[in-house]
């Protein structure tokens, strides 16, 4: 990012939706759960390299606290530009009342509150966030989807209904599955799209327009893995980052 906004990209440039790549950036999509709030950090810190002012820029648009993005991460990041992007506690809570505060846990296990970026009326992102929480989300493949990336503790069996349903269909026995099979092998299965259905030792999860498969058995191991995974990813990132930006000039 730095190398093309040194080169004169516009990163408020649009596509033909109107969408500039910091709305991109900075709009929580599904994945906001698993990457936490350092991807927009490591926008904000791109920015600031090349001169923009990133309260602007970031408008009222929280951080995330995941898989252990804590304080001293920060830190890390921001040493030598603190005074460029302050953590949001330092600013002035400007949330509005169906919006809830988040606690991070800091490294020591005291709680902080998190309050929201105090809003720029100036600023081309604020409230951009509310209206369209997907906003620039690519949706993906079926077959890209790993097992391992399933976080049980998000696991609300209301949220993974099926898509089609044969209880008010009165010609599902007609199917061409040939109805329901409660063999109890794999379980029960949908007469439309012939996916296995909850409570069978396979579930049918369905994440975004993901249709997915997976033994219910595994999903403990599943999350762990994912965790810490996820977890050694953004530490790496975050320590490359931070060593590449003490090398920038600061402005």
């Amino acid at each position: 990012v730095i190398f093309l906004v040194s080169r004169g990209a516009d990163v408020w440039a649009t596509d033909c939706t109107g969408r500039s790549v910091s709305h991109v950036v900075y709009s929580p999509t599904v994945t906001d759960k698993y990457l936490g709030s350092y991807r927009r950090d490591l926008w904000d810190l791109a920015l600031a390299a090349n001169g923009y002012d990133v309260l602007k820029v970031r408008g009222n648009t929280r951080r995330v606290s995941h898989f252990n993005y804590t304080r001293a991460h920060f830190r890390q990041l921001w040493a030598g530009r603190e005074h460029l992007c302050h953590y949001p506690e330092d600013l002035e809570d400007t949330a509005s009342d169906e919006d809830q505060e988040e606690a991070v846990e800091d490294e020591d296990g005291s709680s902080e509150d998190v309050s929201y970026w105090r809003e720029d009326p100036d600023a081309r992102l604020v409230n951009s966030w509310r209206e369209d929480p997907d906003a620039g989300q690519v949706k993906p493949n079926a077959e890209d989807f790993d097992p391992e990336d399933f976080d049980p503790e998000d696991f609300d069996p209301e949220d993974f209904e099926p898509e089609h349903s044969d209880a008010e269909d009165p010609n599902a026995e007609d199917s061409d599955f040939g109805g329901s099979s409660t063999d109890g092998s794999e379980g029960e299965r949908c007469t439309r799209c012939n996916t296995l259905q909850m409570g069978s030792p396979h579930a049918t999860v369905a994440i975004g327009p993901l249709a997915v498969k997976i033994r219910t058995a595994d999903i403990p191991s599943a999350w762990k893995t994912a965790r810490e995974r996820e977890e050694k990813q953004a530490q790496t990132r975050i320590t490359r980052s931070a060593r590449f930006l003490r090398k920038l000039p600061v402005t």
